[in-house]
C-alpha cells in the first residue's frame, strides 16, 4: 500500500510529460495554413492510431486534474487501463455539463479569465448553452479555419464578407478573427444591404466568400 501513492504520482508525471511531448508534435500542423493543407491532403489511415493514442493521454490528463470528469468517470465505474479510450464514458450536454459548475469543468477547478471568451450557442436542441472558450483553445480553432477555408477555395484576393450575428453568438467574432488570417474581412453581421454594397464597392476582382449561420 505504501508504494500506491508514489507510483501514481510517477505514472502522473510520466503522462504529462508524454501528453505535452504528444500534443506539441500533433498540433504541428496548426502553425501555417500550409501546413495544415499539407497534412490534410497527405492525410494515411495508419494516423487514426496516433490520434487515438492523443486522445486517451487527453482523457487521462482530464480524469488527473478535471474535477468533474474525474467525478463522472468514477461514478460511472472507471478503471484506469493502458491505452484503453473506451474506459472513458463520452460525455452528454444532460450527463455532464448540466450537473457540474463551469469552475468544476475546467483545468484544475479555476476559471482562467484573461483571453477566455463566453460563447452562447443558439439553443437549437432547446436551451442556449455557455460555453468557455480558452484562449489556447481560440487560437486552434482559428487555426483550424483558417487551413480548411484555404483548403476549400485558395487563400488569392480571398475577401471574407461575415454575415454572422456580432450579438450573443461569438461565433460571429471568432470566425472574423479566423478569416483574418488568411483573408481581407468585412463585419457586416446579417445585413443584405451592406453585403450588396460591399460586393458593389470592391467589385469582381476578388474570391468572396460569405460565412453564415445556416438560417441566414
Amino acid at each position: 500500500m505504501a508504494n500506491i501513492r508514489p507510483m501514481k504520482l510517477v505514472r502522473h508525471t510520466a503522462l504529462r510529460l508524454a501528453t505535452a511531448v504528444v500534443t506539441a508534435f500533433y498540433g504541428v500542423y496548426r502553425l501555417h495554413p500550409v501546413l495544415w493543407r499539407f497534412t490534410a491532403r497527405h492525410y494515411q489511415p495508419s494516423f487514426e492510431r496516433f490520434a487515438r493514442l492523443n486522445a486517451w493521454m487527453i482523457c487521462q490528463q482530464a480524469y488527473n486534474d478535471v474535477p468533474a470528469y474525474r467525478r463522472y468517470q468514477g461514478e460511472h465505474g472507471f478503471t484506469f487501463r493502458w491505452w484503453s479510450l473506451s474506459s472513458f464514458k463520452p460525455t452528454s450536454k444532460h450527463e455532464y455539463v448540466d450537473q457540474y459548475s463551469e469552475e468544476d469543468r475546467c483545468w484544475g477547478g479555476t476559471i482562467v479569465t484573461v483571453g477566455t471568451v463566453v460563447d452562447e450557442s443558439s439553443g437549437s436542441s432547446g436551451m442556449p448553452y455557455n460555453w468557455m472558450r480558452s484562449k489556447n483553445e481560440l487560437h486552434t480553432v482559428h487555426a483550424n479555419v483558417a487551413g480548411y477555408i484555404t483548403l476549400l477555395f485558395g487563400s488569392r484576393r480571398l475577401f471574407c464578407i461575415n454575415a454572422f450575428s456580432m450579438g450573443a453568438w461569438a461565433t460571429g467574432t471568432n470566425t472574423g478573427l479566423a478569416m483574418s488570417k488568411v483573408a481581407m474581412v468585412k463585419n457586416t453581421g446579417p445585413d443584405i444591404d451592406k453585403i450588396v454594397d460591399t460586393l458593389r464597392h470592391f467589385g469582381p476582382g476578388y474570391s468572396y466568400l460569405i460565412s453564415a449561420y445556416p438560417r441566414f
